[in-house]
């Protein structure tokens, strides 16, 4: 769920404060609205939604350098096999080529990278291929996918990897 969240831009420590109590109201609202709330881990929920979408959709495959990824991946080699979750070689350019030309297929690839650090070979790909075939054919190819990457767990991430991340890619470190 996409909770819309408005802050100032002076971003003062009383804008954050209201943003996060907009957040919990808002989060509280929509678990009412389903009727039950229940306490997950965030790898126990990406697996959940993995599971979810491999079960809704035949053309979604998850691979990587570590297709366990700590636990995210529990149980779908198991439930979906070993065609549609796999492990690969240590390239990360080239797995990432791999997951466009998957996307640009009509499949819809899941791809872990195992480190954020290491992902960053993998840029020319992400920056210079995959953001341009949609909005470069305008519109007409699409490149639904999702890369993931592991930030944190004490392998000593730079503040430099986080901010690439966040600005170039659009996604959080943390």
């Amino acid at each position: 769920m996409y909770f819309p969240i408005r802050v100032n831009r002076d971003k003062s420590m009383e804008n954050v404060l209201q943003a996060q109590d907009q957040k919990k109201s808002l989060v509280a609202e929509a678990a009412r609205k389903i009727g039950k709330t229940r306490r997950i881990t965030f790898v126990d929920a990406l697996n959940e939604a993995m599971h979810q979408e491999m079960e809704r959709d035949s053309s979604v495959f998850v691979y990587g350098i570590e297709d366990k990824m700590f636990g995210s991946n529990k149980g779908l080699r198991e439930k979906f096999g070993s065609d549609r979750v796999f492990a690969t070689p240590l390239s990360e350019d080239a797995m990432t080529g791999m997951c466009l030309g998957a996307s640009l297929n009509g499949m819809r690839p899941i791809h872990t990278h195992i480190r954020i650090d290491f992902m960053l070979l993998a840029l020319n790909q992400i920056i210079n291929m995959i953001s341009s075939y949609h909005y470069g054919t305008a519109g007409l190819l699409k490149v639904p996918m999702v890369i993931r990457a592991v930030v944190g767990r004490g392998w000593g991430q730079d503040f430099s990897t986080a901010r690439v991340c966040n600005r170039c890619l659009r996604i959080s470190p943390d």
